[in-house]
């Protein structure tokens, strides 16, 4: 068997491993060596099958922190890199509105294991403020933030509606973006958490409307702009011409103005 069809194998392996939970959403998975010996392939392959995870955005690494699940299913790099190059104020809002809707739906649509579900999400999830240089890229540039564990997931998934769940995964990608780019500043633990519950008691209790208030509450305050809206460093779409200022002389910017009027008065002559 050939390292590509090992490295194959265990990236397919790594995936189920995702797919059933067994390594929840952003928590940080084994290690390169813990992974290696575990199933008997040598670190280099199972490189190899982190990095052809990480492509799809299931995975992140940092450099002295690890890798780390950031989605169940294969994110779309299309979408992503589009909504990355918008201004950050118009992601917000999608991923408000995308929010406030799964929150509705999952109130309707809950079953009793869906709410187990969000129930130990909330129990698991971080009740301690981000470390001081969460929000920043590390050492390699990979981006740091405080977790939210799989509270959100776990709404689409009692919201039953995969594609709302897809866009999800794609805004919160390109705000992990935004708050690189230092335009976005997150919220604490603690106020994510009476959020989260708050939204956990509505959909327990059947409450759309009070769901989808609670949901848009959190979204007004989970990400915060850390500046104007308008200062917002859009990233540059990849091939496209810089803006180049006009350096010619006042006079010759003028010229085909002054060519227009002289033309203008001739024709004004001859009439």
């Amino acid at each position: 068997m050939t390292r590509g069809s090992r490295s194959q194998m265990v990236a397919e392996w790594m995936r189920q491993q995702i797919r059933d939970g067994i390594w929840p959403l952003n928590t940080r998975i084994p290690t390169e060596t813990e992974l290696a010996n575990l199933l008997g392939v040598g670190r280099s392959t199972v490189r190899e099958a982190t990095r052809s995870i990480a492509d799809t955005g299931m995975l992140e690494s940092g450099a002295g922190r690890g890798t780390f699940v950031r989605a169940r299913s294969p994110v779309n790099a299309v979408l992503t890199e589009h909504l990355i190059h918008q201004p950050i104020h118009t992601v917000l809002g999608l991923r408000r509105a995308i929010e406030v809707e799964a929150a509705g739906l999952a109130a309707r649509n809950r079953t009793a294991d869906d709410i187990e579900r969000l129930r130990r999400s909330l129990d698991a999830a971080p009740r301690h403020d981000p470390h001081p240089t969460d929000g920043q890229p590390d050492a390699a540039g990979a981006l740091v933030l405080p977790s939210p564990g799989s509270f959100h997931a776990d709404i689409f998934d009692a919201a039953g509606n995969p594609l709302l769940a897809e866009f999800y995964q794609c805004a919160i990608a390109a705000l992990r973006s935004g708050v690189g780019r230092g335009v976005l500043t997150p919220g604490t633990a603690s106020e994510r958490l009476a959020d989260h519950q708050r939204i956990l008691t509505a959909i327990i209790a059947g409450d759309v409307e009070g769901a989808r208030t609670a949901a848009a509450d959190h979204a007004d305050r989970d990400f915060v702009l850390a500046g104007s809206a308008a200062a917002d460093p859009v990233p540059s779409q990849p091939g496209a011409a810089p803006a180049l200022a006009d350096d010619r002389p006042a006079d010759d910017r003028m010229q085909p103005q002054t060519g227009r009027r002289r033309a203008s008065r001739a024709s004004s002559q001859t009439r």
